[in-house]
């Protein structure tokens, strides 16, 4: 009786649109490491596909916040 209750809440979203938006997070990451991986293999590095990938990161961050 003199002990001390502890009540934790635990909230669930089953929601699809959120669901969708983490599975098309997750194709970006994945394009964005195969994009990594080709630079490191020492792919073609010209200066348009960095700039295009520099503004999608960018695109990618403001989306995030």
């Amino acid at each position: 009786m003199n002990k001390k209750v502890i009540v934790k809440y635990e909230l669930v979203a089953d929601l699809p649109e959120l669901k969708k938006l983490i599975a098309e997070f997750g194709k970006i990451g994945s394009n964005l490491n195969q994009i990594a991986r080709h630079f490191n293999s020492g792919g073609i590095h010209l200066q348009e596909i960095r700039t295009s990938i520099n503004e999608s990161i960018a695109d990618i961050y403001e989306m995030k916040y």
